[in-house]
């Protein structure tokens, strides 16, 4: 799977981003820990790590296996284009 991350403020665009939550003077940020770039800050660390579990669950592939062999190739093919390629935008504050 290929993920872009489109940054808080909408400067920076990155493919396959190695992401950590960090922590200063209350605040929460997403970082990409390959440049250290800030692409998202937010109230508190505990928002900051709600913002990456719905990345998390975005990338999350989840279909229904029942029905016909027909029905689900169709519904497994789907799910495949679904996910080569997402892109997350991250929220404001």
């Amino acid at each position: 799977m290929n993920l872009w991350i489109l940054s808080q403020d909408g400067k920076h665009f990155f493919p396959n981003p190695k992401l950590s939550v960090e922590t200063t003077v209350g605040y929460g940020y997403i970082v990409d820990n390959d440049t250290q770039t800030i692409l998202g800050e937010y109230e508190s660390e505990e928002r900051a790590k709600e913002v990456i579990k719905d990345i998390v669950n975005m990338m999350i592939i989840d279909f229904n296996t029942s029905g016909t062999f027909d029905a689900v190739d169709i519904r497994i093919k789907t799910k495949m284009l679904e996910t080569m390629v997402k892109v997350y935008e991250l929220p404001e504050k």
